[in-house]
């Protein structure tokens, strides 16, 4: 994969991660992820609603790109509970201020957030993974390594 630096920059490699990382879940599953965030992009990254199983899919992003002082593309593992950063994002999307961090979300992302809570209150389960997603130097071509975790509370 080459990494473009038309519409991104080396600041933004978190938001080429997370195109990454859709486009391979959404192949790998065939399911529509969708994040939930604010313009900051402070937010649930990916999600999936499965009404057949009744489990909520919440998949945290997290990547790196190579630079030219470092070409090991390392990724760090989120902070904190899975369960209570995912609830905090959704109790605030969906509730009276309908933002995330104090910023408004687009309607749809409020809409999302509401059916989300709707299903966390009818008991779906929510099933927290990691993805780490390693991206090649900005503007040239290489590997793009993938993988996917389970995230545990503790």
């Amino acid at each position: 994969m080459k990494s473009s630096n038309a519409k991104r920059d080396s600041g933004n490699d978190g938001m080429l991660g997370e195109e990454v990382a859709q486009k391979v879940l959404e192949s790998l599953t065939g399911n529509k992820f969708k994040g939930i965030q604010n313009a900051s992009g402070n937010g649930p990254d990916l999600i999936y609603i499965n009404h057949a199983t009744k489990t909520i899919e919440h998949v945290e992003v997290k990547s790196k790109m190579a630079t030219d002082k470092n070409t090991n593309s390392k990724v760090t593992w989120p902070e904190g509970d899975p369960n209570v950063r995912f609830n905090a994002w959704i109790n605030e999307a969906a509730g009276p201020t309908k933002s995330i961090s104090g910023q408004a979300l687009t309607t749809e992302d409020k809409m999302f957030a509401t059916l989300i809570d709707g299903a966390m209150k009818m008991g779906y389960k929510i099933d927290h993974k990691v993805m780490q997603v390693s991206l090649p130097k900005l503007g040239e071509s290489g590997n793009t390594i993938v993988k996917l975790f389970d995230w545990k509370a503790g």
